[in-house]
């Protein structure tokens, strides 16, 4: 079996057509080899159960061998349940491997298979080498009507240790997929293997690309893996400058880009699920699902992964299921620092639209090291995610986590989390569930004076519950030593707004901080602090509203609550700032009063003042707490309906 081109047609019964073209170059002076098993050709096949393999394997040790499997062609399968199967393998200095390139492929009516693979290595230890691997370029796959099955995957790969060789994997460049009617599978793996300096193992699922389905109950599976060892860098994109749009039906998009460094040589780590992209899950119940994940093991180059960056992703109509997670392991068996970050939802757009939806974000970043560590992650940055009309539930969660032996100085110990930040998340019309949670720990084998653990629950961002009966939770925690010098926040919402909108609304905010003892902690001279609400506002709209804030320092600094009409109910610690209860029968809960630290004077029958002399802690801090429209207030079993039977109950014990 030899090249086959031209026009080739098929019969009514089931036909083979097979191409294999296998070329190694004997001559050292031969620096290009090329071999295409299916060129300038055209194959319908019509009618019966066909079959069409080509396969290429060009080897040229010391050149630049190219292999493809199909080029320039196109290839019609017609009615049946037919199989198409294209491989090419290169092996040399300058190795490329095309599987299908500048073509077109048409499954028809059946039940369809293509499996495409491209694979490249470089057999020399010699500088400026590459290895690149394409699955499928520059050309077009339609399977049809019928329950398709399509899978793609690339390899490229450099041998051990060398250098300035890039392994670079592309599963779909510039080229689309579209299926028809029934439940098709569509999967696509593409990997980059590098090893050594100036080397890097990249793999690019889709790019440029378009991925189509149309009805039935579609599977689409997108996998990017980068490995590096010996000082190689390693990059990922799933889904980069392309779109996944899937049709009417229960579909299920499985998306994960992954970079891994794998020993401690290893260079710079990135990962991106979604970048600069589109992703629409169209009508019907589906999941969407996206991760990024990244690990460096290297001294003051941070390892990154991006779940959606510069992206949008819509549910659609129907009860959908987004998650989309990015998690960062950064660590270093050597003296340095050990620096890591994670970006759940980065500058883009997440909807749910219309339907009963859940959306997940889960993002966190570890980093372990001998003489400091940095972690920091953003759950929601610079983007706007929003459940649309129906009950919808988000969730945020929001982790980092810090080790060190040691760490002084610039090369501390910090861990910060943003649950959202300068971003809005809107639950929409429907009953919404709304969590956000943020968690950073810092823990040292030996206390560091630069220790520090951070956490925004949300911070410089907006947080809509909309119409319906919603519930917002928003938490903050922290975990550290205690220790000169150490610092542990968590703040429930600074600089930040959250409106319950109409409805009867449920609204929780907190910032807690779990301080770890040490010998030195009755020396002090450690910052551990936790607040509910700083510098921002809090409305619950219209409807009959629970508001409850806490912190370990002060539940409010700076800080305006609000009712809006209807009987609300305020349960908030002590703190700076005001309290509006709105028009309504508005009852407020005071079981934090004390007269030895506090100060409290009626401002009418529904007003109250109280100044405050220290905070949770015990510490001496002033504070005034201004309450206004507010018809009952309670403490402990006991409720009033004026402010100054309130202070005479006080008053008298």
């Amino acid at each position: 079996m030899g090249q086959l081109t031209g026009l080739l047609l098929g019969t009514a019964f089931d036909d083979v057509f097979a191409a294999n073209v296998a070329l190694e170059a004997v001559d050292p002076g031969e620096t290009e080899t090329t071999g295409t098993a299916i060129a300038r050709a055209r194959i319908e096949t019509f009618d019966g159960n066909d079959t069409v393999i080509a396969r290429a394997i060009v080897t040229n040790p010391a050149g630049n061998p190219t292999a493809g499997g199909v080029l320039n062609s196109g290839i019609l399968l017609g009615a049946g349940g037919d199989r198409l199967e294209v491989s090419a393998a290169a092996n040399g200095i300058f190795s490329v491997a095309y599987g299908v390139r500048f073509s077109s492929l048409h499954g028809g009516e059946g039940d369809d298979t293509f499996t495409i693979a491209a694979r490249s290595f470089i057999t020399e230890r010699i500088p400026n080498s590459s290895s690149t691997g394409i699955a499928l370029s520059n050309s077009t796959l339609d399977g049809g009507n019928g329950n398709n099955t399509i899978s793609i995957s690339a390899l490229a790969e450099t041998g051990d240790r060398w250098f300035f060789h890039p392994a670079s994997g592309y599963g779909l460049l510039s080229g689309s997929i579209t299926v028809g009617t029934g439940d098709d599978r569509i999967n696509i793996t593409a990997t980059g293997r590098g090893s050594g300096s100036q080397t890097t193992g990249a793999g690019y699922g889709v790019t440029q690309g378009a991925i189509a389905t149309h009805g039935g109950n579609d599977i689409v599976t997108i996998t990017a893996t980068g490995e590096g060892t010996g000082f190689a860098n390693t990059l990922t994109y799933g889904l980069v400058e392309s779109a996944v749009q899937m049709g009417d039906g229960n579909d299920t998009l499985d998306l994960a880009a992954n970079s891994l460094s794998r020993d401690y040589f290893s260079g710079t780590s990135k990962s991106y699920g979604v970048d600069r992209s589109l992703v629409e899950g169209g009508n019907g119940g589906d999941r969407l699902a996206v991760s990024a994940y990244a690990v460096g093991q290297v001294i003051g180059r941070q390892p990154e992964s991006y779940g959606v960056s510069s992206s949008t992703i819509s549910g659609g109509e129907g009860d959908d299921e987004i998650i989309l997670n990015a998690t960062t392991l950064a660590s270093s068996q050597r003296f340095g620092v050990a620096i890591g970050a994670s970006y759940g939802v980065q500058r883009s757009d997440v909807r749910g639209d219309q339907g009963n939806d859940t959306i997940r974000i889960n993002v966190h970043t570890s980093a372990f090291a001998y003489g400091g560590a940095k972690a920091l992650a953003y759950g929601i940055d610079h983007s706007s995610v929003a459940g649309g009309d129906g009950d919808d539930l988000v969730a945020i969660v929001s982790g980092t986590s810090t080790n060190s032996y040691l760490g002084r100085g610039t090369n501390g110990i910090q861990a910060t989390s943003y649950g959202i930040s300068h971003s809005s998340l809107s639950g929409g019309n429907g009953d919404d569930t709304l969590q956000i949670e943020a968690r950073a720990q810092s823990i040292v084998d030996l206390p560091s004076e630069s220790q520090t653990a951070i956490a925004y629950g949300v911070y410089r961002a907006n947080v809509l519950g909309d119409r319906g009966n919603d519930t917002i939770i928003i938490s903050a925690a922290t975990t550290a030593w205690e220790v000169p010098g150490s610092q542990s926040v968590a703040y429930g919402v600074r600089d930040g707004r959250v409106e319950g909108g109409d409805g009867d609304d449920v609204i929780r905010i907190s910032g807690e901080v779990s301080s770890i003892s040490t010998p030195d902690s009755s020396m002090g001279y450690y910052h551990h602090a936790g607040y509910g609400v700083v510098d921002s506002s809090i409305s619950s709209g219209d409807g009959n509203d629970l508001i409850t804030i806490s912190g370990m320092t002060f539940a409010i600094q700076d800080a305006l609550i609000s009712g809006g009409s209807g009987d609300d109910t305020f349960q908030v610690g002590i703190g700076q700032g005001t309290l509006d209860g709105g028009t309504g029968n508005d009852l407020v809960i005071l079981d934090f009063l004390d007269l030895q630290t506090m100060t409290v004077t009626a401002l009418g029958n529904s007003g109250l003042r109280i100044v405050g002399t220290q905070d949770g802690q015990g510490k001496n801090a002033a504070w005034t707490q201004t309450i206004w429209n507010m018809e009952r207030f309670q403490i402990g079993s006991e409720v009033f309906h004026t402010a100054g039977d309130l202070i005479h109950f006080v008053q008298i014990g």
